[in-house]
Order: C-alpha cells, then sequence, then structure tokens
C-alpha cells in the first residue's frame, strides 16, 4: 500500500512539492493530489494539468482534484451499488451524472473517495496531498476516525432495519410500495460491513506514520506560529502523530524561535532559491519518521489518562461524558476517547488542563 503524505500550515506548496520531488528521485513512484484550481502549483511545476494524472518528471505524476469531476465517477459508483441491492423499479426516472451539482460539503467525502481509490489500486509508492486549506485538511483526516464513531453508534440500527415493520409502522400506499420493492436485505448488510471495513482501514492508517506523515509548515513569524501551534493541537484530536515541523528558512535565530516553540519536536529548515522552489537537497531522510507524542497516555493503574494537547488554553477545551464514552472537544473537533474495559462505563471524577496534557481521572 502506497504512503500518504500531508500538510498542515500556511504557504504549504512550495514544501509538498519538494517532498514529492525527493520521493521521485529516491526511485518511489508519486503522485501529488492538488484540489482545484491548483494555479500555485502550476506555477511551480511550470506545466498545466488536469483531473487525469499528467507525468511532470520521472516518477513523479499530478493530478487535479475537481470536485465535479470525482463526483461523476463516484455516482457511476453508486448507481452500480443500487442496481445491485435496490429493485429497478423503486429507482424511477433516471438521473445522469452531467447533470449533479457540487452541494456544499461534498468536497470533502469526495476528495478522501479519491485518494481511496488512488490508494487501492496500488499504481503509486507515495501520494503527496498538498490541500492548501488546513481546516479542510484535519477533518479529511479525521474523517475514518469520525466515521467509525458513526458505525458504532448507528451499525446496530442500521443492521437491524427490517423493511416489513418499518412499512407495517407506517402504513398506507408507501407500505404497500415498500413491501413490493422486495430490497434484498443480505446484499445491503454485505454492503453495511464492506463499508466499515474501509473505515476501518482508514482508522488504522491515520495511526501508522509508516502510512501516513503530517508535517507542520510554518514561517518564523510570530502569528503563523500561534496558527500552526493551534494545528498541532488539533491534529491530536483527529489522533495524527506529528514528529516535525518544516520551515522555509535556514535562519538560526528564526529556527531557535520555532524549536522553542514547537518543543519536543524536530525542527527542519529548509533552503529557498529566487523562484519560489524549496532545495530538495535540504529536507529531512523522509522515510523514516521520527517518534511523535502520543495522542494519549493510559495509566490503568492509576485509573488516569493524560491527553496531549499542545497549542491550546484550558478556556478551549470541553470534557463532557456521555452514554458512558469521554468526549473531548476542543480545536473545533470532537474525540471520543476508546478506553480500556477497567475503565470503561467508570465516571469521571476529576478533569484538569495542564498545558500541554488534559488529565482525566476515573
Amino acid at each position: 500500500m502506497p504512503k500518504v503524505v500531508a500538510f498542515l500550515g500556511s504557504d504549504i506548496e512550495p514544501t509538498a512539492y519538494a517532498v514529492a520531488q525527493s520521493h521521485a528521485q529516491a526511485g518511489q513512484k508519486t503522485l501529488i493530489l492538488v484540489p482545484t484550481p491548483g494555479i500555485r502549483f502550476k506555477h511551480l511545476c511550470g506545466t498545466e494539468f488536469n483531473p487525469q494524472p499528467t507525468t511532470i518528471a520521472p516518477n513523479l505524476e499530478i493530478v487535479e482534484l475537481q470536485a465535479i469531476q470525482i463526483l461523476s465517477g463516484a455516482w457511476e459508483e453508486l448507481r452500480k451499488f443500487v442496481r445491485d441491492y435496490v429493485p429497478a423499479d423503486v429507482l424511477g426516472s433516471e438521473v445522469y451524472a452531467g447533470e449533479l451539482m457540487v452541494l456544499p460539503g461534498m468536497d470533502l467525502f469526495l476528495t478522501l473517495n479519491a485518494i481511496r481509490q488512488y490508494y487501492q489500486n496500488s499504481a503509486y509508492d507515495v501520494l503527496v496531498y498538498a490541500g492548501i486549506d488546513p481546516t479542510t485538511t484535519l477533518r479529511f483526516i479525521g474523517l475514518p476516525h469520525a466515521l467509525a464513531w458513526y458505525y458504532r453508534r448507528f451499525g446496530r440500527i442500521l443492521e437491524d432495519l427490517d423493511p416489513v415493520k418499518i412499512a407495517n409502522a407506517i402504513g398506507g400506499p408507501l407500505a404497500t410500495a415498500l413491501l413490493a420493492a422486495n430490497f434484498d436485505t443480505q446484499k445491503i448488510s454485505t454492503a453495511l460491513s464492506q463499508g466499515k471495513e474501509w473505515v476501518e482501514q482508514g482508522v488504522n492508517a491515520v495511526g501508522d506514520p509508516q502510512q501516513l506523515q503530517v508535517y507542520l509548515v510554518t514561517s518564523p513569524e510570530s502569528m503563523a506560529i500561534q496558527q500552526t501551534q493551534w494545528l498541532w493541537g488539533a491534529s491530536q484530536q483527529v489522533q495524527v502523530p506529528i514528529s516535525q515541523v518544516l520551515v522555509p528558512t535556514v535562519n538560526p535565530a528564526a529556527i531557535e524561535a520555532v524549536t522553542a516553540a514547537f518543543s519536543p519536536l524536530t525542527v527542519q529548515g529548509l533552503r529557498g532559491n529566487d523562484r519560489g522552489l524549496v532545495d530538495v537537497a535540504s529536507l529531512p531522510n523522509l522515510d523514516t519518521p521520527l517518534k511523535a507524542p502520543p495522542c494519549q497516555e493510559m495509566n490503568v493503574a492509576q485509573r488516569q489518562i493524560k491527553v496531549f494537547l499542545p497549542g491550546l488554553a484550558k478556556h478551549q477545551v470541553k470534557l463532557t461524558q456521555f452514554n458512558g464514552e469521554i468526549t473531548i472537544e476542543a480545536a473545533d473537533q470532537r474525540r471520543h476517547l476508546p478506553l480500556p474495559p477497567e475503565l470503561q462505563n467508570q465516571p469521571v471524577t476529576a478533569g484538569k488542563f495542564e498545558a500541554p496534557y488534559l488529565i482525566i481521572s476515573f
């Protein structure tokens, strides 16, 4: 399976391009995935590219992620799914891919689906996702964990759905139509299981630095550092271990300031040129990820959990408990903590924030 590389920060394009070049020069077949319109990347590459992978150097290809094109392909997949699991007479009139419009929020799922397809076809060794909106990148990375939670909480309801019982409860003409449709519930159950398996694969990939590497990218300016520190804390909410910060400068004072702000992470300064490109030779070793601070530490003997939330303040963190689950709300993300059997369904007795940790006691 390929490795996925992503970036959190501002002005990430030159760094992302250099990282992709480095992997390609090492003999790894690399694909850069750029959300539309990709104007900055077209300038960096010196060439145009489109929704089909375009070769720009040996072992290096680039593709533009256009939501409308991805939607058309996804619709064909969905139609095939519907034909396999739902009777044709239920579908009514045909809806064509060329008619569909992209609704707000669709982009995230469409991007994830496109990356999933490139990931599963194994044509590449490295996929470099160059999304320039860090909040969207965080949502995209956190989607497997979010979907896993929805499967866990609502999966049993979906598995136990009985069209006959639903029809009897509704009554009238709609009930008659449902009963006449003759849905293949076994096929639907199989499809749900397959979807759950894909989600579990995504969860495993997010937590494995050999499958997903996320780099922080920041300039040495104070505002940029604060923004990237917030992104560092937000990344812990989607359970992504981060070990390195890339800085587009080799100025010693600047590197020292960034190092102090992101301790204990490793900070790597990058040389640039007058074309706005990053010198590939200044990159760190990309194939051996450094050890990252764990997103959480559990001590069952002391009945305590320490949650790592760097870059965040006490007033930005909220702790709640629902249905025996612990929920942490911070950085515009909700995170549900998996608990060991000894702590499951146990009430929280104390929650204390001592930067950069939220300490939960049972």
